[in-house]
């Protein structure tokens, strides 16, 4: 089907309930095939979606799913909430995976992919919270600049043990979101960006931060 300029076609599905990025609750219904304006990350991800299994991705017991026309919709939706400045060009493809080794995880992050599970896809899960940890996973592991400015500004660290002369992380000392922050910098970063991007303000114009590659 031909669609005017600034639009695309979505084939019928039926929609289940859930919530939008502002925690705006959307009924569950019946899509009917239409013509649809393009969301601003349209073109950013519309040949980004990626059918079969990840390359060279570690975990071969995961199974591929196909993407469906809902999950599509939903993910350009979530994307569009989040600034372009997370949206790596980098990034080779976003593939549907079912249930993670590491379940319930959502999503995960390897070299220039992210894959979505099933469980990113769950009515109670803010969708765009999850693409904004995945997206700054990729932009952290893409930008050393960025990363060390990161572990520069916030106190995470490196030392050597005298004895083995092993080098390890040293954590920084405080200001943790979630106890998984704790984990090492790459992740306390992307949990930071997701929770910035996930709390509600008081503000009637969304946040928006500057990234430097």
């Amino acid at each position: 089907m031909q669609c005017p300029e600034g639009q695309h076609w979505v084939h019928a599905y039926f929609r289940r309930a859930y919530f939008r990025a502002d925690n705006t609750f959307v009924n569950a219904a019946n899509i009917s095939a239409h013509c649809h304006g393009n969301p601003t990350s349209y073109s950013f991800v519309k040949d980004r979606f990626k059918g079969g299994y990840p390359p060279r991705w570690p975990h071969r017991s995961e199974k591929s799913i196909k993407w469906t026309e809902e999950q599509r919709e939903r993910v350009m939706e979530a994307l569009s909430a989040l600034p372009p400045e997370l949206w790596d060009e980098a990034i080779e493809g976003v593939y549907r995976l079912g249930k993670s080794i590491a379940f319930p995880n959502p999503a995960s992050w390897g070299t220039n992919t992210i894959v979505l599970y099933d469980e990113a896809f769950n009515s109670k899960k803010n969708l765009s919270r999850i693409l904004a940890h995945e997206l700054a996973h990729q932009k952290y592991g893409s930008s050393p600049r960025m990363a060390q400015d990161y572990r520069r500004a916030t106190g995470w660290g490196f030392d050597v043990d005298e004895k083995t002369r092993l080098i390890y992380i040293k954590q920084r000392k405080s200001g943790y979101v979630t106890e998984h922050a704790k984990e090492n910098a790459a992740e306390d970063f992307a949990t930071n960006v997701d929770i910035f991007y996930s709390i509600p303000t008081n503000c009637n114009q969304p946040r928006r931060v500057h990234i430097r590659g």
